[in-house]
């Protein structure tokens, strides 16, 4: 379908052989994608990469990323670009996002103190914790759980 899309807008438009193979080629671009994979193989990284996130112990940020880059079989800078185009943001912050996330359930739900909590994420010490997710909620750890529990 999408070639024939192709064929009858350049049948209607009066085009050199130059234009026709710049479209043609931007057609491919469009179906291949920039990094010369297919949507299938692309998605079969991504998959494999917000797997192992999902499931990788949320440490060490730099490993981390880098197991996940080599788990995907692609070199880590290369991961890092394709991860951000693929999601939109870094693969770092996406990796900071799940361990906020997991800091406000373990806030929520269990009654450990900010440094254990620090500690089990892989925050340098409680006030790297506080102040890294007062960024990234708005609230400080001890206010989200006094809402949380409120």
């Amino acid at each position: 379908k999408v070639f024939q899309n192709f064929f009858r807008e350049i049948q209607g438009m009066n085009c050199s052989a130059l234009k026709v193979a710049c479209l043609w080629q931007e057609l491919l671009g469009e179906i291949v994608g920039a990094s010369g994979e297919t949507p299938a193989k692309r998605e079969e990284w991504l998959e494999k990469a917000l797997d192992f996130l999902e499931h990788s112990e949320l440490g060490s940020g730099a490993d981390c990323l880098r197991q996940a880059a080599m788990a995907c079989g692609i070199g880590y800078e290369s991961f890092r670009k394709k991860f951000e185009r693929a999601v939109g943001m870094p693969p770092g912050h996406f990796l900071l996002g799940r361990r906020i996330e997991k800091a406000r359930r373990l806030l929520a739900l269990q009654s450990l103190t900010n440094g254990e909590i620090a500690a089990m994420l892989g925050f340098h010490d409680e006030f790297h914790f506080s102040k890294t997710f007062s960024k990234f909620t708005g609230t400080s750890p001890r206010e989200f759980r006094k809402q949380a529990r409120a």
